[in-house]
């Protein structure tokens, strides 16, 4: 995490940081073709261990309290693993998450509509200081044992976005690597989570706008519906589909190149399988259903399985 050490930089840089950061045009946060892809997890500490992959995007446009808001939907898997060794029982979704979004650009604000009860509460506010504490007036999953530490830009495309790292205090333990807000984009722990702590927690694996990956900034493959890398041991192995074109994209090393593979569903059906002798393999996804897959690579006696979303 980038940080402004304020004891370690001459007072003209730091007044030429703080003013860059002021004075960098606000980013606004996305209402139609962003997906945030995100893992997620949470335990009772008892009984079982709840883990999510989805992709959240925003949908159909909603009316409400004399406001227009951005329903979000959200698509993927969740596993539930009876505590302490299992089963597991694996469980597709593709549903709306109950909440909706709006901003106000001007403010620097974003607000959350909670559908059940026809409610708003403030989801991010883009107005941050150091020293805040991320209390339900700051952030929508609130937890007043993080406290912002520093801000600085980072760039993501062709724009600078102002970015507010925080950590924990009072003894609180955060586990991700990365703990952030970023504007246009959100908390690096996900669309609608917390970093993980004890008992739960999130972490944004990638975020895309209209098909292009923004975060991580160092991403070259499309994040639109999954983008999966894996070290074999003999090189990076990547996965990931394209929502325009409809296909499933496998690249590997010049020494791994040479693998069998079948896709199934998450009942264990066998939709495709077949053969690649080349480093960049494309597969067809327009016929299948909407819903989370898993992809089986075989090669050099080695073997991994990974998932993807078709929303």
């Amino acid at each position: 995490m980038k940080k402004i050490y304020t004891h370690t930089l001459p007072a003209l840089v730091l007044s030429l940081i703080f003013s860059n950061c002021r004075s960098q045009p606000y980013v606004p946060f996305p209402d139609s073709g962003a997906v945030w892809n995100v893992n997620n997890w949470y335990t009772d500490g008892t009984y079982a261990y709840f883990y999510f992959e989805s992709l959240y995007y925003p949908g159909n446009t909603i009316t409400a309290l004399g406001n227009t808001y951005k329903e979000v939907y959200k698509s993927g898997m969740e596993s539930i693993t009876l505590m302490p060794n299992g089963p597991t029982t694996y469980i597709n979704y593709n549903q709306s998450t109950g909440y909706a979004l709006r901003q106000d650009a001007a403010l620097h604000m974003v607000y959350v509509y909670t559908i059940i009860n026809a409610t708003e509460s403030i989801f991010i506010d883009f107005n941050l200081q150091v020293g805040d504490t991320l209390t339900n007036s700051k952030i929508w999953w609130a937890n007043s044992n993080f406290q912002v530490t520093s801000i600085d830009s980072e760039l993501i495309g062709s724009s600078y976005r102002k970015r507010y790292n925080f950590e924990g205090i009072n003894s609180t333990t955060i586990l991700n690597q990365d703990t952030s807000i970023i504007e246009g984009i959100g908390s690096t722990s996900g669309l609608f989570w917390g970093p993980d702590i004890f008992e739960g927690g999130g972490d944004l694996q990638c975020f895309s706008l209209f098909n292009n990956q923004l975060y991580p900034v160092f991403g070259t493959s499309p994040c639109g519906i999954n983008s999966i890398a894996e070290n074999t041991g003999v090189g990076e192995v990547k996965v990931y589909t394209d929502l325009d074109k409809q296909v499933l994209t496998i690249e590997t090393p010049e020494s791994f190149k040479n693998y069998d593979y079948f896709i199934a569903d998450i009942s264990g059906k066998k939709i495709v399988s077949g053969k690649s002798g080349s480093q960049k393999n494309s597969i067809g996804t327009a016929s299948f259903s909407k819903g989370a897959y898993l992809i089986h690579i075989n090669a050099k006696g080695k073997s991994f399985v990974k998932k993807f979303i078709i929303t």
